[in-house]
């Protein structure tokens, strides 16, 4: 019965959840900054705040760096957008 009815109801609801995580991992900045050492291991996040200075930024490379490292999200908010559309629907949040 919960394999048949409920599972399949509330799958947009659940890949909602899934890329609402995935997204706060991805964006996520203190935990990665806290665990890596060296500039081998940083993520993308990390990276970018290093190429800000205290006196001097260089803001092309920055935006360069902000740009790849929103396109995976983006691609995902596509491909997954009607369940996004679904999960609103269901759960009659006007």
């Amino acid at each position: 019965m919960l394999t048949h009815v409920v599972v399949p109801a509330s799958r947009p609801i659940l890949v909602t959840l899934a890329l609402i995580t995935v997204v706060s991992q991805w964006n996520n900045f203190l935990w990665p900054l806290v665990i890596t050492s060296g500039s081998k291991w940083q993520v993308l996040t990390v990276a970018t705040a290093g190429l800000q200075t205290q006196y001097d930024a260089q803001w092309t490379l920055v935006m360069a760096a902000t740009t790849v490292a929103i396109v995976p999200l983006i691609v995902l908010f596509i491909a997954f957008s009607r369940n996004i559309v679904r999960s609103i629907v269901v759960t009659g949040i006007k």
